[in-house]
């Protein structure tokens, strides 16, 4: 049912992860599961009712009580264009996009973008990553351009699937000094 993060993403994060990682993702799935597993807490926002119900169950089967499990579908609304998906004409991401203030309070240290909306939640994501935490960009090659800009002064590793249409994933480190 899951579509997933390569493993050498996944890999690439279990190595950052340590025991108080406080994670946030868009895109529940698989990877929910594996990140509640090694991780201090995780919110994951999904937009989709049966990926959110598959993700829930077995985050319950499994006893998994550190991951906050959000659904926020898409809403009508006609015309939108900051916060549309080519899926989804007619409709809004905007609250999909911003789950992610609800917990500005205390920054993550890890960012997964892995959903609808990638440069928006990007961009959301930069506001309330911690010093040094990491943002990390699945199918990037889709993205890289609209959200270059806003990463001035990041440390920035890629990696490509290797197929013969490969998917790039992009990682941004901010600095420890921001």
């Amino acid at each position: 049912m899951f579509a997933g993060l390569s493993d050498r993403t996944l890999q690439y994060i279990y190595d950052r992860i340590q025991p108080y990682t406080r994670l946030f993702e868009w895109g529940a799935g698989e990877s929910t599961l594996a990140f509640a597993e090694r991780c201090a807490f995780v919110a994951s926002v999904e937009h989709a009712v049966p990926f959110y119900e598959n993700v829930k169950a077995r985050l319950r089967d499994r006893g998994l009580k550190n991951c906050h499990l959000i659904l926020e579908p898409p809403e009508p609304s006609p015309g939108e264009m900051d916060y549309a998906s080519k899926d989804y004409p007619q409709h809004s991401f905007r609250r999909y996009v911003r789950v992610i203030d609800h917990y500005a309070k205390e920054p993550f240290h890890i960012i997964v973008v892995d959903g609808r909306c990638r440069a928006r939640c990007f961009d959301a994501g930069m506001e309330t990553l911690a010093p040094g935490g990491f943002i990390v960009l699945d199918d990037a090659e889709r993205y890289a351009q609209m959200i270059a800009h806003t990463v001035s002064g990041w440390s920035c590793d890629s990696w490509s699937s290797g197929s013969p249409d490969p998917k790039w994933t992009m990682v941004w480190q901010k600095p420890k000094s921001a």
